[in-house]
């Protein structure tokens, strides 16, 4: 699907949003300065690597990100598909005294995922990136607004949110901007022996002082996360061209087939070949990130289901226990 299946607007008030459903592919890290992200899984199951805990995620499960937080994902079954929402912290501003700022703390599992709070807010994210979706207009516009307002109200009510002075919330780190910089030297580099020793001595850090950021935002040391990405390149090539496993095992990194056939055990409880033969073509075009209309069938399906679930009276005063498991 085109670049135009992801949907931003800027209201009069200063508020952002943008939204969009995707297809997960790579393990990549992200963050968003003065911006949540909520994250639905719509279709499959994708591991979520957030403030230093792994976050296993499958059908209907939400978790989000506050701003300035290291965030990374990867899929755990072909056609893995999220709604993602981006919105700005502006947005709980009038609830707030200076200088204060909200941190969320939630990620659904089997035991939570069903629970009210979750399926109100399953309710107006699909309702959302439907309005984001039609043509503009300034019903259109009213409506997301109403939306992402409404979004907004479930999560300050119902999700009980701690309350930070902005100081403490907004410190960065010292290579917050670097990051990018720094996860695309891995990813140009993966394929060679690359040690956590090499990028310290590229980007000038303590190694000792690397290795604790990685663990520390990714939930996952610096060698796991080598592995994850030299892994999903394995899973890019297996089933976007003809090469070798023996091939792919070692364009991508691996010492040999038996380390990757060791890493496909792990992860997906099949061998590369049989992987292979159950879903070759499962991936466009590697490096290529897909977005879906909210109106193809197959999205479009699990939004209808998301809007029914819209319970009557919508009783906010029912909390949801945003740490269960944790």
């Amino acid at each position: 699907m085109e670049q135009t299946a992801r949907y931003g607007k800027e209201f009069p008030n200063g508020l952002k949003v943008d939204c969009y459903v995707h297809d997960i592919l790579g393990f990549r890290y992200n963050w968003h300065n003065y911006m949540y992200e909520l994250n639905i899984v719509i279709q499959g199951s994708m591991d979520f690597y957030l403030e230093g805990r792994k976050h296993r995620l499958e059908q209907d499960d939400v978790i989000i990100v506050n701003p300035n937080k290291g965030h990374a994902s990867i899929l755990l079954e072909p056609d893995t598909k999220a709604l993602v929402i981006h919105f700005s912290s502006k947005v709980f501003r009038p609830l707030l005294k200076e200088g204060q700022v909200l941190r969320f703390v939630f990620a659904t599992d089997r035991d939570t995922r069903d629970a009210l709070p979750f399926a109100v807010i399953r309710c107006f994210a699909a309702k959302l990136v439907r309005d984001m979706a039609r043509p503009q207009s300034t019903m259109a516009d009213a409506a997301a607004l109403l939306d992402l307002m409404s979004l907004v109200s479930v999560l300050y009510s119902m999700c009980r949110p701690k309350v930070f002075d902005n100081k403490i919330n907004t410190r960065r780190e010292p290579f917050s901007g670097e990051m990018t910089e720094m996860i695309r030297f891995i990813e140009e580099n993966v394929a060679g022996k690359l040690t956590l020793e090499d990028v310290a001595i590229r980007f000038g850090y303590n190694r000792t002082y690397l290795s604790h950021f990685f663990k520390k935002n990714l939930g996952t040391n610096f060698y796991e996360y080598l592995t994850n990405v030299r892994f999903q390149n394995a899973v890019l090539s297996m089933l976007s061209s003809d090469k070798t496993l023996t091939q792919i095992a070692l364009e991508s990194g691996f010492p040999d087939l038996k380390t990757l056939n060791k890493v496909f055990r792990e992860k997906f409880q099949l061998s590369p070949a049989e992987y292979r033969r159950a879903y070759t073509g499962g991936f466009p075009e590697k490096g290529r990130q897909q977005f879906h209309h909210p109106e193809e069938p197959e999205v479009s399906a699990v939004l209808d289901r998301y809007t029914a679930c819209f319970p009557a009276g919508m009783p906010c005063a029912q909390e949801c226990d945003p740490l269960h498991g944790q």
